[in-house]
C-alpha cells in the first residue's frame, strides 16, 4: 500500500493518499497536512460519535460584511 498511500504522526497516524492512490480511487481532492489538522481530526470524532442525521461541514453565515463559520 506504501505506493498508495502515506501517514503521519498526530497523537494518532492519520493516513492520506498520494497522487497514484487518488489516480487508482479517481478522486482529484488533494488534501494537505496543515496547522488546522488537529481541528479537522477533532471534528471528524464529533462527526462519528454523534453521528448526527444532518451534517452542513463549516458553513458559513455572512451578513454586513461580517461571517462566522459553524464547525458542528
Amino acid at each position: 500500500m506504501g505506493e498508495y498511500l502515506s501517514s503521519f504522526r498526530e497523537g494518532e497516524l492519520v493516513y492520506y493518499l498520494y497522487a497514484k492512490g487518488r489516480k487508482e480511487i479517481g478522486s482529484d481532492v488533494v488534501r494537505r497536512r496543515t496547522q488546522l489538522i488537529g481541528h479537522t481530526l477533532m471534528r471528524n470524532e464529533v462527526y462519528i460519535s454523534f453521528q448526527p442525521e444532518q451534517w452542513r461541514e463549516e458553513y458559513t453565515l455572512k451578513w454586513d460584511n461580517k461571517a462566522i463559520v459553524a464547525d458542528a
